[in-house]
């Protein structure tokens, strides 16, 4: 299975960062987390990250203050392509409603996945965005 570098993971629940980071840690399918409890700050971070360094994989919360994860989805993708293409974008939340799957198929995020966040769930998301 293949190892990835590095995720950025954005979401307002600061306990939610540290479970996930915590498992992300614990699997040994990615090297390095990056957190954000803030879109804004997430934004600036990727518009500052060089290519090499830019994340291979961005889980996105929906539902937060400030800028939601659609909002924050608009703002990555109007990145350069050539920086985006080594990227795959996530919704990681749990409110899967009708409105926010159509959003994500609009906005054309490569997966869409429930929380919690799970092992299984984690070696999916590697297996998923090794294909994309």
């Amino acid at each position: 299975m293949k190892m990835f570098n590095k995720v950025v993971l954005i979401d307002d629940d600061v306990m939610e960062l540290k479970y996930v980071e915590n498992m992300i840690s614990k699997s040994s399918l990615i090297k390095e987390t990056v957190t954000f409890s803030k879109g804004s700050e997430a934004i600036e971070y990727l518009k500052n990250t060089s290519v090499e360094e830019f994340p291979e994989i961005i889980l996105v919360d929906i539902d937060m203050p400030e800028l939601n994860g659609h909002q924050i989805v608009e703002k990555v993708k109007c990145l350069p392509q050539f920086i985006l293409s080594k990227s795959n974008i996530a919704y990681l939340t749990g409110n899967a409603s009708m409105d926010n799957l159509i959003e994500a198929a609009i906005k054309e995020v490569e997966l869409f996945i429930r929380k919690p966040l799970t092992i299984n769930k984690l070696k999916d998301v590697t297996v998923m965005c090794s294909a994309i």
